[in-house]
Order: structure tokens, then sequence, then C-alpha cells
């Protein structure tokens, strides 16, 4: 009785010892663990600056109170409009075709405000593309400029820039890892504010392209150049900053429908409701308890996938990116509301070059080039009537079977 009271005694107190040594050795090895993962996260190439010296913005929202701005008045010179100083110095004039304001020629942009240093710009060379909601009508901008209230919310547009975008790869290859090329020796060009659909089977470079563009996968070879500004001399955030980008699982934010459109509070309401409406949201936000203050559950579990896609393609038509990347985004939507959708598309990007990776033929017969992939490479481009009637065609055997993509 006595040996085997001894043995239990032995092995209680082995067991105590192991419980205090056990939690020292489990936090040694997630030590080591850590170190590890820090070395080798040490060893991984780090993506290109953020900022650059020579950064300008080629577009950019500014929020600037009445008080802040210069007393302005519109004077009509014949069929010109132009929006003068108390002093009578002309300041904006309207476009040629009506649809903007542009700086009268030896102004710049600081001179319509006392605070010229909330612009935040270093370029003051900028014409003015909406104001408040009003966008596309320079009649309705001046008017809100002279009109009293609170706040004015300005997009500028670079004057360099204001043409649109132009976007080329020359001799681009690309590929992952230490992998062989999945682009190779890739060269187009998409003129300004054109639409333009990357085509080809699964595999072949459509989404890779997208990627470059962004400049998440680094050129191995050749450029990409925006207006001919080589995009390696622009900082990421800059590069990124002016393109748009719609998925087709889209990234959803945990917080309120306003939050979600505009995360950085940079545009009014009135443009956030109108972008709703024309991507057929108005109805479901409006029946909300509180509307735009209503929340949404974290990826968007509270909606539906057509939903969200239309939710990601809304907020790209509050910001009105300069570089509009589409990948399949309206995948789960009715016909109807796709119908409206590439309407919407067509009509209400009026400064964007937009490109869109395409898997339905139907969804890019009003693009103004396509851009036929296979095996990484370009074998095919120009317009719907020129890559359709190329005999045995990649495109055209595509668009004679109406296949997916």
């Amino acid at each position: 009785m006595g040996r085997l009271t001894m043995v239990c005694s032995l092995s209680y107190s082995s067991l105590a010892e192991f419980e205090q040594v056990t939690p020292l050795i489990t936090n040694f090895i997630t030590t080591l663990n850590s170190l590890q993962r820090v070395v080798r996260y040490l060893d991984i190439p780090q993506e290109a600056p953020l900022e650059l010296s020579d950064d300008v913005h080629i577009r950019k929202s500014v929020k600037i109170s009445r008080g802040e701005l210069v007393k302005l008045e519109i004077k009509r010179c014949g069929d010109t409009l132009k929006l003068v100083t108390a002093g009578g110095l002309p300041v904006l004039e309207a476009s040629k075709d009506g649809k903007i304001l542009r700086l009268v020629e030896g102004q710049k942009i600081q001179d319509i405000t006392t605070h010229a240093d909330k612009l935040h710009l270093k370029d003051f060379r900028y014409s003015v593309v909406a104001v408040n909601s009003a966008s596309q009508d320079a009649d309705i901008m001046a008017q809100e400029l002279v009109k009293p209230g609170n706040n004015i919310w300005l997009d500028l547009w670079h004057d360099d820039h204001i043409n649109g975008m132009k976007i080329e790869f020359e001799s681009l290859s690309a590929g992952y890892n230490d992998d062989a090329d999945v682009l190779k020796n890739v060269s187009f060009v998409i003129a300004p504010k054109a639409k333009a659909a990357f085509v080809g089977h699964s595999g072949c470079g459509k989404s890779t392209s997208l990627l470059c563009i962004l400049r998440i996968l680094e050129a191995r070879r050749g450029r990409i150049s925006y207006n001919n500004i080589d995009s390696r001399r622009m900082g990421l955030k800059f590069l990124r900053s002016m393109i748009g980008l719609v998925p087709q699982d889209p990234t959803i934010f945990d917080g309120t429908w306003r939050y979600n459109m505009d995360p950085f509070e940079e545009f009014p309401d009135g443009r956030i409701w109108e972008a709703l409406r024309l991507c057929r949201l108005l109805s479901y936000v409006c029946a909300l308890p509180s509307t735009l203050n209503s929340n949404i559950e974290a990826s968007g579990a509270n909606l539906s996938l057509g939903q969200r896609q239309l939710l990601s393609l809304a907020r790209m038509l509050v910001r009105q990116p300069a570089i509009l990347l589409l990948d399949e985004c309206t995948s789960a939507l009715d016909p109807a509301t796709q119908q409206s959708v590439q309407e919407t598309l067509t009509s209400h990007f009026p400064l964007s070059t937009i490109v869109a990776v395409a898997h339905r033929i139907e969804t890019i017969l009003n693009f103004d080039k396509i851009i036929v992939f296979r095996t990484g490479e370009v074998v095919e481009q120009g317009t719907i009537s020129e890559v359709s009637n190329i005999p045995d065609g990649v495109f055209a055997k595509v668009l004679k079977s109406h296949q997916m993509l």
C-alpha cells in the first residue's frame, strides 16, 4: 500500500512539472516560427515606391467651404460662358463642347479659392469636370459655383490629361514567380476614352494583363505607358488612384452604404444617389430603415452577389476613374439589369478609358476595340467589324458559335 502511494505521488509530481514546462516549450516554438517568417518576408521582393517626387494627380476631388471660394459671377461673351471674379478677372470658361469648365489662359485653379493650400495640389493646371452633383454641363456647374451653400465639391482633372488616358503595351512580357512567361511580347494601344475588351479562352493572359496595368504584377520586359508616361516612373499610389476595378467577386466593406460608396468622403450625397439610380439600386436603398446610413455586413453577407456587383459598379460611377477595369462584373445580373448596366457603361463614364475582360460576347458588342489573346500573345486586334471578318480568325469562330470565353 505504501509503495502504491509513493508511485502515485511521483506520477502527480511529474505531471505537474510537465504542465509547467509545456507552455514554455510551446512559446519557444511559436517564437522560432515567427522569426523564421520574418526572415522569409525580408527576402520577398518589395513593391515599387508608393510615391515619387514628380507624381501629379490626374484627377482630384476637393471639398472646400463656400467662404474659401472667391466670389464668382457668370458672364456671357456671345456663345461663351465665363466665370469672373468680383474684380472682373475671367478665371473659368466653358469648353467648346459645353461639358467642362476650363481655366482661362494664364489663370490657375488656385485663383478660385482664398485657401489654395487646401487643394493639396503640386500643379494648378486643372479643369473643373464636376461641381457638387453636376457634371457634363458647364452651365449647370457654373450655377453651382455661384449659388449660396455651405460646401462645394470640386472634381478636377489635370489639363495635360483632360482628353482621356491612352494605354499602350509595348513588347510586354510578364509571368509569375520563376515560371515561364504568361504574356509574351504583347503590344497594343487603347485610345483615350475608348472601350476595349480582352477576349480569349481561360489561361490566355487576359487577367494577367489587368494585373500588369495595376502593377500588381511587374513586367519582365517591355513596358506599359499612360499618355506616353512610362508606368515605372509613377508611384504606385498615384498610379492606382487613377484606376478603378470592378471584379467578378467585388470587395464590400463592413459599414454603411455611404461608406461603401465613398469611403474617403470625397463626394456629395447627390452624386451617390445618382450612381445608385443608374445601377438600379435606388429603390432598394430608399426602402432601408436608414437609407444610406443602413449597415452592410462584412463581405456583403446581407446582399446578393448581383447587388454586390452593382454596388461595386456604383462606387466607380461616383469616383469616375481615368481608367476603369472590368472583370466580368455583371455575371450575376438578370438580362434586363445587365442591359441597363451596359447602357450606363456606354454613357456615364465620359472621360474614362474602359478595359473589360470579356467572358460573354453580348457584353462587348458595343465596344470600340477587341484584343484577342491566345497562349499569352495578341493574335488579333481591331474593331468588332475588323476582327469578326478575319478569315478563320479566333474571334470570328467564337462569334459564330456564340460560345462562352
